[in-house]
């Protein structure tokens, strides 16, 4: 019942919520809005499950991720979601050109383009790519972000200094 689904969505956002609790809703708005084909693929993404019932496996959601980014490359959304779950399987290398697709298409909220980011300076710090890790820290730090989000951005790009100033000595 997408109608009912939506508006139970929309009646969570208008109460505060923590960021990732926000995100959340705010990528079920737009799975529930509609019969858009970019709609009904979130819906299975999001809805995955496993056999009896069991929250999907990490593959079966990267499998819906990817039939997003595939189905709609031109939105970043789906390349955020594949990104994400490879993150979460501790995949930063292959997480960060779907995090990079995601900044550069666009996400449809600053909540979600500043988790994308969060996640992107992560994965490429991480697989040594100071330059994309400083490139999304920089957004990390623009004025338009709350006091923490900044400060973790300037964090990054420290990190990003020393880790740069460490390969030169050696």
């Amino acid at each position: 019942d997408l109608t009912t689904a939506e508006t139970h969505v929309l009646a969570a956002l208008a109460f505060e919520a923590d960021d990732n609790t926000k995100r959340g809703l705010l990528v079920r708005q737009i799975a529930f809005d509609g019969d858009s084909g970019l709609a009904a693929a979130l819906r299975a993404y999001l809805l995955a499950r496993g056999d009896h019932r069991r929250d999907a496996s990490p593959t079966i959601l990267l499998l819906r991720a990817q039939e997003v980014a595939s189905s709609f490359p031109a939105s970043g959304i789906g390349h955020y979601l594949v990104g994400r779950v490879l993150f979460g399987q501790d995949a930063y290398t292959d997480a960060v050109p779907s995090l990079e697709a995601a900044a550069r298409l666009g996400l449809p909220d600053p909540l979600i383009a500043r988790e994308n980011d969060r996640l992107l300076v992560t994965s490429a710090f991480l697989a040594g790519d100071l330059a994309r890790a400083r490139a999304a820290a920089h957004r990390l730090t623009a004025p338009t972000q709350p006091l923490a989000v900044v400060l973790q951005g300037e964090d990054w790009l420290e990190r990003c200094d020393f880790a740069e100033t460490s390969r030169l000595r050696r």
